[in-house]
């Protein structure tokens, strides 16, 4: 082995995603695109490519981009469980901003209900994106903002807002778990 344990070797250079502007401004980022999101079935074939895929794919389109939210649809549309999979597995990378809601409505509704669809959407929206700031009874909080219209919309769908309502009973629940020991901490540190 070349690469010695003090020599971190990076296949894909992550830290330097600023030089990988000149991709996205290239007319072919959205084929670009498309073949990396490829790697997200392919586990099985090459597991540096698959483990891979979520960071650059937020490397070359961060804050899921347009470009890249327009190549998961494809993929959701399609309706094949396997890619509905491979895209909801990989969103906990993208979970912020608009088009993270819109790609999450659209999975659920292209589902068919499947369970492991449908709990890595849930895993998505209950992964921070980032550091939090203020706790994280504040962040579910903000979850359960974001998700309300999905619950008071009737032009929803029912399988959204059946996902929203678990979905709720769920924040609800983390909330006052968060704020218990939230409080059970500052009691202590006082």
């Amino acid at each position: 082995d070349r690469h010695s344990r003090q020599e971190y070797y990076e296949a894909f250079p992550f830290t330097f995603s600023v030089s990988l502007e000149s991709i996205r401004n290239h007319p072919e980022f959205p084929a670009v695109l498309r073949y990396i999101r490829e790697w997200t079935l392919k586990s099985h074939e090459n597991y540096l490519l698959y483990d891979s895929a979520p960071l650059l794919l937020k490397a070359l389109s961060p804050g899921l981009g347009e470009e890249l939210y327009n190549s998961f649809i494809e993929w959701v549309q399609s309706e094949d469980i396997n890619k509905l999979k491979g895209i909801a597995s990989k969103l906990r990378q993208f979970n912020s901003g608009q088009n993270f809601y819109d790609l999450c409505r659209e999975i659920i509704l292209h589902a068919k209900q499947d369970e492991s669809v449908l709990s890595s959407v849930s895993a998505a929206i209950f992964t921070t994106p980032g550091v939090i700031v203020g706790g994280f009874s504040k962040f579910y909080k903000h979850r359960l903002e974001e998700i309300q219209p999905w619950l008071s919309d009737p032009d929803f769908p029912i399988p959204i807002r059946t996902f929203a309502k678990k979905l709720e009973l769920s924040l609800k629940q983390a909330i006052e778990q968060e704020e218990a020991r939230e409080q059970l901490e500052e009691r202590t540190w006082q």
